[in-house]
């Protein structure tokens, strides 16, 4: 679908440098254009390219390319704005000249990074994506675990305790995971594909919810632990730097599938003050 498809390209993306500032009155940032055009899509009022072009004509463009819909074989046309760290993706629609059928934005400061996405789906249904990638801040992780994550959820609430005390350094082993989630795990070895090493992968699942950890192969110590939600497209990691290229940091990453553009912005205010 047009909206994994995109937000995959921008996951895989690394951010860039641009020179451009803003000289606009309207728009002072990426930031302030994502959500200015995101809310007009969202009242359903047309969007043209032109309309973007002349918004944000002061800043750095690009030509994305194009990604391909497996759905209906059609490809969607990228146009790429630049702004020093942040980055405005516009996806313009293959079925009708000029107009868009998502957008999505990347900023990010000395340590953190966020990437928001605003799509329609196959059924013309608004779709909307936040990936917040956290470096080493358990006080920032809790606000934000606060905003993204359902609060029936036994196994969530159980898993932020585990990431909590893998973040503070605290030895947390696969044992210790069974008795708190009170779950026996599946297993299997592979190849962590970031750094090659060997790893032993288990999983705790329980319908639609998943805890995993990953252990380097012959260790007790868990390296990584995410949980996931097919239900409500939640996926929450820890790693270690054990598992990491190039990091002398923990790293934190949350993607969630939200409601509203209004709960994006609470998002984005709360990672970047």
């Amino acid at each position: 679908m047009k909206k994994i498809n995109l937000l995959l390209v921008l996951l895989l993306g690394i951010f860039t440098v641009g020179c451009a500032q803003s000289k606009t009155e309207q728009i002072e940032s990426l930031q302030d254009a994502y959500f200015t055009v995101s809310k007009k899509m969202d009242k359903n009022e047309e969007v043209s390219m032109d309309y973007i072009q002349s918004l944000l004509s002061e800043y750095d463009y690009e030509d994305g390319g194009s990604i391909k819909d497996e759905a209906d074989d059609l490809e969607s046309k990228l146009h790429i704005f630049k702004n020093g760290k942040e980055k405005l993706t516009i996806s313009e629609s293959p079925n009708s000249s000029g107009n868009l059928n998502g957008l999505a934005y990347e900023g990010s400061d000395k340590t953190n990074n966020i990437l928001l996405s605003y799509e329609f789906d196959n059924n013309n249904q608004p779709t909307l994506y936040t990936d917040i990638n956290i470096v080493s801040d358990v006080e920032l992780y809790e606000k934000i675990s606060t905003m993204v994550d359902i609060k029936n959820s036994n196994i969530l609430n159980q898993y932020n305790k585990i990431a909590e005390d893998v973040l503070l350094d605290k030895e947390i082993t696969v044992d210790d995971i069974s008795k708190i989630v009170d779950i026996e795990p599946t297993s299997e070895d592979s190849i962590y594909p970031e750094t090659s090493l060997e790893v032993t992968y288990y999983s705790f699942k329980d319908g639609s919810e998943v805890v995993g950890a990953y252990c380097i192969k012959g260790q007790d110590k868990v390296s990584r632990v995410f949980y996931g939600n097919s239900d409500i497209v939640l996926m929450k990691n820890v790693f270690d730097v054990e598992l990491l290229k190039n990091s002398d940091n923990m790293q934190i990453s949350t993607v969630r599938k939200v409601d509203s553009i209004e709960k994006q912005e609470e998002i984005i205010n709360v990672l970047f003050p």
